[in-house]
């Protein structure tokens, strides 16, 4: 975080360092209240301002978004997608606190979380993509991903893909009670689901013969030797990258596969 000042948007606070893991998740908040800003709020009009501010006490980070001057506000009827992630990553992924407050001058929007309570990134791009990958139509595709605005976006990328989203999931036991029985074309995993490892779900993928992909903000020494094969894609998840991986799995699973067995895991 820096400190910046112009005609229209005040930013300042003291500097503070954030792992990457978070400041992706704060990334995603700040860009949901500024979009919402520019369309309907302060920064819709030539007279609305906006100041960012924040404070750390003791690693707990708190963010104030302050917007005047704009147009009169009122509170919403009902939460809107945009303030159900925000809600979800504060909350829930960050395990913070969210307050908005609806004033007639304009929104105040307040979000606090202990600054240390994410995952370090770094990981190695995906190998071996193939020359023309077409993803397959309706197959089902497994995700297990805890952090919530991730967790959509991946879906949506599978969705547009043509895959059947089973999840996300963001327990690790919840997701290998689907597995046992559910006719999976692939998975997608995240490697860390709430500080537990996602490993063992992994390891029954390998048995059943389904292939998968990993999606995680850990390095690339960071994954199980056991896993040496596996694609691992970083966060944030690459659109292209995301529909490669999956495809080559996929495809190199059945070139690699008895045709009974690729069947047996097969809609």
């Amino acid at each position: 975080f820096c400190g910046e000042k112009s005609d229209r948007v005040t930013i300042a606070g003291p500097a503070v360092s954030l792992n990457p893991a978070i400041a992706q998740s704060l990334a995603l908040v700040v860009h949901e209240l500024a979009t919402n800003a520019a369309k309907y709020g302060a920064l819709s009009v030539p007279t609305g301002r906006v100041a960012v501010g924040w404070q750390l006490d003791q690693k707990m980070l708190t963010v104030n978004w302050d917007e005047s001057d704009g147009p009169p506000v009122h509170a919403p009827e009902r939460n809107g997608f945009g303030s159900q992630i925000m809600k979800a990553t504060i909350e829930r992924q960050l395990k913070g606190n969210l307050e908005h407050e609806w004033r007639p001058e304009g929104l105040l929007c307040s979000f606090s979380f202990l600054s240390e309570n994410g995952r370090a990134t770094g990981v190695r791009p995906p190998q071996n993509r193939p020359e023309q990958a077409k993803p397959g139509s309706g197959a089902d595709v497994m995700l297990v991903e805890d952090e919530a605005l991730v967790g959509l976006m991946i879906a949506d990328f599978l969705s547009e893909l043509g895959y059947r989203v089973i999840g996300p999931f963001t327990k690790t036991e919840d997701a290998m009670e689907t597995a046992k029985t559910a006719p999976l074309a692939a998975a997608v995993l995240d490697v860390n689901i709430a500080g537990v490892e996602i490993y063992p779900l992994a390891e029954f993928l390998q048995r059943r013969n389904v292939p998968f992909v990993f999606v995680t903000g850990y390095g690339a020494d960071g994954i199980d030797k056991r896993f040496a094969g596996v694609t691992v894609l970083q966060k944030p998840v690459d659109r292209e990258a995301l529909r490669y991986a999956l495809v080559s799995r996929i495809q190199n699973h059945a070139t690699n596969q008895p045709v009974a067995r690729s069947r047996a895991v097969a809609r």
